[in-house]
């Protein structure tokens, strides 16, 4: 994901579940720039209050969220640099049992879908 200066890199505030993301669902935000103020990633302190906070990292870093329910967006990137990341999803399989798919692309959230096995990714490594 990039998060151009004088820009915004997602459209709203937001959790991933309103966009049918399973609750059980964990996020690996793994920064690939250094990520500050305005153009880091804002995430909710308080689940329910919108209290938010920069996500801070340097390039390198990472940070394990549950965005399917804390509620997390960007604001307008008033510094001079381009944020790029990238997300990792995590979820036990036991949490895939509603068969709901994504709503930006349509993809089934399954362990053959939008998710694969763990045995599966060591295999790719």
């Amino acid at each position: 994901r990039f998060h151009f200066p004088n820009n915004i890199s997602v459209f709203e505030f937001h959790r991933d579940s309103n966009y049918s993301h399973p609750i059980g669902e964990i996020n690996c935000f793994y920064a690939l720039t250094e990520c500050f103020k305005t153009s880091a990633l804002q995430v909710e302190r308080n689940l329910g209050f919108e209290d938010y906070v920069p996500l801070n990292l340097k390039a390198g870093e990472y940070a394990i969220l549950n965005t399917s329910i804390y509620k997390h967006g960007d604001i307008f990137n008033k510094t001079n640099k381009t944020r790029i990341s990238m997300d990792f999803r995590f979820i036990p399989d036991i949490q895939l049992k509603n068969n709901k798919s994504s709503l930006t692309k349509g993809i089934k959230f399954t362990s053959s879908s939008y998710f694969i096995k763990e045995r599966e990714l060591k295999n790719l490594i």
